[in-house]
């Protein structure tokens, strides 16, 4: 990261950089591509009345990934449907609503470039995570009838 990107939190006294705009291009720019391919899977199955898979791994192997259903799952939310998106991907649901208000959080009170975790939490952390992502690959294979 280049000087010019970080902004000092002069009110906090701690001297500690915190990110500047140029440091938000990246998440905002997969949110935008990824918003994109919902909206054309969205147009597309409207116009020809079949679900586009935009999943490389189901089409290569016949089985949902963990994160199959979240284009499902955003429709939903986008026409008012919050229980059909539960339903399609939990983890994605949660995982995007957690990082909506991450985004709005960081807006107004500026990332900190470190979470100030220990190691042994950040391991925890880890470990839950892979925890959510097979308990969520479990569900997406039963709510799809594979298991």
């Amino acid at each position: 990261m280049t000087s010019a990107s970080r902004v000092e939190h002069a009110s906090a006294g701690t001297g500690e950089a915190r990110l500047g705009l140029r440091d938000y291009a990246l998440p905002v720019a997969i949110a935008v591509v990824w918003a994109g391919l919902v909206a054309t899977a969205y147009f597309l199955r409207e116009m020809t009345g079949s679900d586009i898979q935009l999943c490389l791994f189901r089409r290569m192997t016949g089985v949902p990934c963990p994160t199959c259903g979240s284009t499902r799952a955003v429709v939903s939310l986008a026409q008012g449907h919050p229980i059909d998106a539960l339903a399609f991907n939990p983890m994605m649901v949660a995982g995007g609503l957690s990082a909506l208000i991450w985004l709005v959080v960081c807006a107004v009170n500026g990332p900190s470039r470190r979470p100030p975790w220990s190691m042994r939490a950040r391991r925890w952390a880890w470990v839950l995570g892979v925890a959510i992502v097979l308990g969520n690959w479990v569900w997406v294979l039963w709510h799809e009838g594979t298991i």
